[in-house]
């Protein structure tokens, strides 16, 4: 009976069916990707929550030497620091012609080079040696 009914099905009903089976099959893809996503997403929550936990100990550990280490910074070095930024400061209010970072590169003020010496030209015979010397390579071959 199954041979009969295959047989007698229309051209459009065979396409029905198999819409439906394409729909199903991409409803179950579809599933599989979701639990796919959940399964990731959850396996890197889980390793950004490991990461977290290793650098909150690994801070602790650090942070009374940072401590130290700011605090010797702001007794020694700071005031050095300070000094330096304020004398350049000055320097910089007193010295307005030095001060030329405002100014575009075809205003700067530049020193004139002076003129590339002159090579003398090699007679012709010098020259001719020079142009031998010139095509020979290294290791013997022309």
């Amino acid at each position: 009976m199954s041979m009969d009914t295959l047989e007698n099905k229309t051209p459009a009903e065979n396409e029905v069916t198999e819409l439906r089976d394409q729909v199903e099959s991409l409803r179950h893809l579809v599933g599989s990707m979701l639990i796919l996503l959940v399964v990731v997403s959850g396996t890197f929550n889980i390793y950004l929550l490991r990461q977290w936990k290793t650098s909150k100990t690994d801070l602790a550990v650090f942070k009374p030497q940072a401590a130290n280490l700011i605090a010797s910074y702001q007794k020694n070095e700071q005031p050095a620091v300070e000094n330096f930024i304020k004398k350049m400061v000055e320097y910089g209010q007193t010295h307005p012609e030095d001060n030329n970072e405002r100014q575009a590169i075809h205003e700067h003020v530049s020193v004139a080079l002076a003129p590339a010496p002159q090579k003398k030209t090699p007679s012709p015979k010098v020259a001719a040696k020079t142009a031998q010397h010139d095509s020979v390579k290294p290791g013997g071959g022309k």
